[in-house]
């Protein structure tokens, strides 16, 4: 193999490992919205930033199977903003092959520890809030489906981190609810759900 051809593989090795961190300290006094974009292992996410008022709460959203909410107008951005400002974090997670579960990219609880792209979601997760002096004390997680059993996940592995969840038809299975209830948990699942049954979140629920 020759020189050249090493020394590109290499280079899109470190490219796609680029962390958003990695842009080193940034003035997060701004006087207009923000959205910025990268990959990260293969990744890509996406970071909106209101114009600075102080410390910012950050939600980070896991999405549905097939999701890719990478983009400023994506619904959680301004119904959040309407209400207060806030920072709203949108990683993605690459499908897995060779899975037990479809449509589990995220994991969850059924799995024996987190999966690499819910690990690297809370890498940059923890960058950003570094990186922009985000509030600590009020980083929340939404999941929807396939980001739900995600959150199930995150819940149970760091309970008390975040400072609230909201799960919207997630599927998990009966374990970690000890641990999950020691953050304010909201869950949202119809009984009509023929993908993920309902009685799963019931039986946390209980």
């Amino acid at each position: 193999m020759k020189l050249q051809t090493i020394v590109s593989i290499l280079v899109t090795i470190v490219v796609s490992m680029f962390s958003v961190a990695s842009a080193g300290t940034r003035n997060v006094t701004s006087d207009s919205a923000q959205f910025i974009t990268w990959n990260y292992s293969g990744a890509e996410m996406g970071f909106y930033l209101p114009k600075s008022t102080g410390k910012l709460p950050v939600v980070m959203y896991l999405h549905y199977c097939t999701g890719n909410p990478v983009y400023p107008e994506f619904w959680i951005v301004p119904a959040l903003n309407k209400i207060e400002p806030c920072a709203v974090f949108l990683p993605t997670a690459p499908a897995e092959v060779n899975t037990q579960y479809p449509c589990a990219d995220w994991g969850g609880t059924y799995d024996q520890a987190m999966r690499p792209n819910l690990i690297n979601a809370l890498h940059e997760l923890d960058s950003l809030i570094a990186l922009y002096d985000l509030d600590q004390s009020r980083v929340y997680i939404y999941g929807e489906s396939m980001g739900g059993e995600g959150v199930y996940r995150l819940l149970m592995d760091y309970p008390e981190r975040f400072a609230g969840g909201v799960v919207a038809a997630g599927y998990t299975i009966d374990k970690g609810a000890d641990k999950m209830a020691k953050t304010p948990l909201w869950i949202f699942h119809g009984s009509s759900d023929n993908t993920a049954s309902v009685d799963n979140a019931r039986t946390i629920y209980k």
